[in-house]
């Protein structure tokens, strides 16, 4: 597989097994999410050995490397034997297969023991998600207000939703409006009851 230029690339490095066995096997998500690229791969008494071996540059090569090859994964025959003959895996198709992919090759990997994704593999697939325009917003969802439950409608749940002077003066010309058009209907309404 043709390799960048190699300013904006790790150093070329040679992976022997074991540890070229765990590259491979996790080899869509390094090429697609680190960038990572080879020269060759040959098949060896010992395993596979991977030849000039790369990564984007805000990568560490060595670290990639021995994270990946903590779960001990297995190469799979179909793709890999494709892989090692220069194609390119292919991309993910969404979120739910790149989180896959994450769990698969990386949960766990976080020195002490902890059971989540090391940071700069959690940052590289939201960048890959960024640029194929499938990331989603985390975090709190922002506060509603329910207009059927208004019994505890106070000045606090407006303080804690955080509504801004420009959406309070909206939200009270709103009501004003609101209740002029209720009273007004139900006026007309008691005037129809006299009436009648």
């Amino acid at each position: 597989m043709a390799k960048n230029s190699q300013s904006n690339r790790t150093a070329p490095i040679d992976v022997a097994a074991p540890d070229s066995t765990g590259v491979i096997a996790a080899w869509q998500g390094l090429y697609h999410a680190f960038g990572a690229r080879f020269e060759s791969v040959a098949a060896t008494v010992e395993g596979l050995l991977i030849t000039g071996l790369t990564f984007d540059a805000q990568y560490d090569a060595e670290t990639v490397i021995r994270d990946v090859n903590v779960k001990g994964r297995r190469v799979q025959l179909f793709p890999t034997i494709l892989w090692i003959n220069g194609e390119a895996p292919e991309a993910f198709v969404d979120a739910q297969e790149m989180t896959t992919w994450q769990v698969a090759n990386y949960r766990g990997t976080v020195e002490g023991g902890a059971t989540r994704t090391p940071e700069y593999v959690r940052k590289a697939f939201a960048a890959l998600k960024a640029s194929m325009g499938i990331a989603s917003k985390r975090g709190p969802k922002p506060k509603t207000i329910n207009l059927k439950k208004m019994g505890n409608f106070n000045a606090d749940v407006l303080r804690n939703a955080k509504v801004s002077s420009e959406d309070l003066a909206l939200l009270i010309a709103a009501a004003t409006e609101a209740q002029a058009s209720l009273v007004a209907e139900s006026e007309a309404e008691a005037v129809a009851e006299v009436s009648s």
